[in-house]
């Protein structure tokens, strides 16, 4: 018996051979608008992968939405789309930079998780018009970084990245972070433009000052973020009065997110809304948001919560004092970090008034009756050595030996509040106020006079931009 093998047509297929749908030509403006916002609102806006395009489901989607368009080949996106594109964004950002006479630039090496190392430079410039002045950045290159992370290799590739941009001549500023290699990659390759052709000091006496002097004058500056990092994580070093405490909230988050039972029971008390941050080894800021998230729950509740069945994370008395301790001497550090992360406005123009303000905090908070006084110490001679530029030109310390290589002794610090009236933080920095909630009230008097003393230190500010000419 012979056994019939067809199968009828499904209705979908017998309508796609019977109405023979025609299809957009390649070079139709329809095709080429959804190529275009495939790539430009999928790849590239949301990160999607490229092999997105060869996948089924994705596919019957773009065929609902549009049965005439023809999905584009991955290799077309690899190989031809996003070569030609990244080549009109290179010459779009050589044609803005070629316009600009002097361009700041920043330079950070790090690996991804499969230890691979990339070098990403971005440069800043400062766009004039009749009304207003506008800060733009520009993402030069993020590349593939091989070998050693030493001085000669850094600066070969940057310079090559310069170079690409034709913007070598038109640098005044690099900021890097403070790695030995970084420092030692910049120490002296903007060192050209002090050549032989200046003129005598002694030629100089007597010569009008000029005010028109520029700030920069092709350096290497100090990420002043990462300093505060480094400060705070030479304090943390210092804490092993709180380290049962701090033990404690690290397992508390841990079982928060790892246990249902604990889950079930924290939401039961605290509600859905409430959680606990994750911390990182490598950002202080996450181990301060975590125990902040923690104190400013209800000690009580949580104790009670607890004590069941998981007696090893209930907080004492006295280890819930000093982690409320903790978060209130790092709050003003988290707080400084914040507003000298701003892209769109002048931030070094915060430095030496943040940095003053940091070291009258700690002095007013380190006494006999602190929980955390070895904390306090320790945050305040890590600030005074790693700024210690800053405290040599304002006569609060004496200054030593090769102290010209102190760190944060350039003029432009104190010259830069000039910069505030069209690009500053005045208003900003005047409105930010620090809350955690119920503190002792003499340390929020504390507060109160940092932020008084803040805002004289502003107009003092512009008496030293002339003393530093001076």
């Amino acid at each position: 018996m012979l056994v019939n093998t067809l199968t009828n047509p499904t209705i979908d297929t017998f309508q796609r051979q019977t109405l023979q749908v025609s299809v957009y030509s390649g070079s139709s403006s329809r095709q080429l608008a959804i190529n275009q916002a495939i790539i430009y609102d999928l790849i590239i806006g949301c990160c999607l992968p490229l092999s997105i395009v060869e996948n089924q489901h994705f596919r019957h989607f773009l065929h609902t939405i549009d049965e005439r368009y023809t999905p584009i080949a991955r290799s077309t996106i690899a190989f031809k789309q996003i070569p030609q594109l990244v080549t009109r964004v290179k010459e779009c950002l050589k044609s803005s930079l070629a316009d600009q006479k002097f361009v700041s630039v920043t330079a950070d090496i790090w690996s991804d998780r499969t230890l691979r190392s990339y070098l990403g430079v971005t440069a800043h410039v400062c766009n004039s018009t009749a009304n207003e002045y506008t800060l733009k950045s520009f993402l030069l290159d993020c590349r593939r970084f091989k070998g050693c992370h030493n001085a000669d290799n850094i600066v070969a590739a940057f310079d090559e990245i310069l170079e690409e941009y034709n913007i070598n001549d038109k640098v005044e500023f690099i900021i890097t972070d403070n790695a030995s290699n970084m420092k030692k990659a910049f120490k002296f390759v903007m060192a050209e433009d002090h050549s032989d052709d200046s003129e005598d000091e002694e030629d100089m006496v007597g010569e009008p000052l000029d005010r028109n002097f520029t700030l920069g004058s092709r350096q290497r500056l100090s990420c002043f973020a990462h300093s505060l990092q480094l400060v705070v994580g030479d304090g943390l070093k210092e804490v092993k009065c709180l380290s049962q405490a701090m033990s404690k909230v690290s397992k508390l988050a841990t079982l928060l997110h790892s246990g249902t039972i604990f889950k079930d029971k924290f939401e039961a008390v605290f509600g859905n809304g409430k959680s606990i941050p994750v911390a990182t080894v490598t950002r202080w800021n996450s181990t301060f948001k975590q125990i902040k998230a923690i104190t400013e729950l209800d000690h009580t509740n949580l104790t009670e919560m607890c004590s069941p069945d998981f007696k090893n994370v209930v907080i004492t008395t006295r280890g819930w004092a000093q982690l409320r301790e903790f978060c209130f001497i790092l709050g003003h550090f988290a707080e400084a970090t914040e507003l000298t992360e701003g892209e769109k406005i002048i931030t070094i123009s915060m430095v030496v008034p943040t940095v003053l303000d940091l070291n009258t905090h700690l002095i007013l908070m380190d006494s006999p009756k602190s929980l955390c006084r070895p904390l306090i110490r320790a945050l305040r001679e890590s600030l005074q050595q790693r700024f210690s530029g800053i405290f040599i030109a304002l006569h609060m310390a004496e200054p030593e030996d090769h102290s010209f290589d102190a760190p944060f002794n350039q003029r432009g610090l104190c010259c830069s509040r000039s910069l505030d009236s069209l690009l500053g933080m005045e208003k900003k920095i005047a409105k930010k106020r620090l809350g955690f909630g119920s503190v002792p009230r003499s340390r929020m008097d504390s507060e109160d006079l940092d932020y008084s003393a803040l805002k004289k230190l502003f107009h003092f500010i512009i008496m030293l931009r002339f003393w530093c000419i001076l």
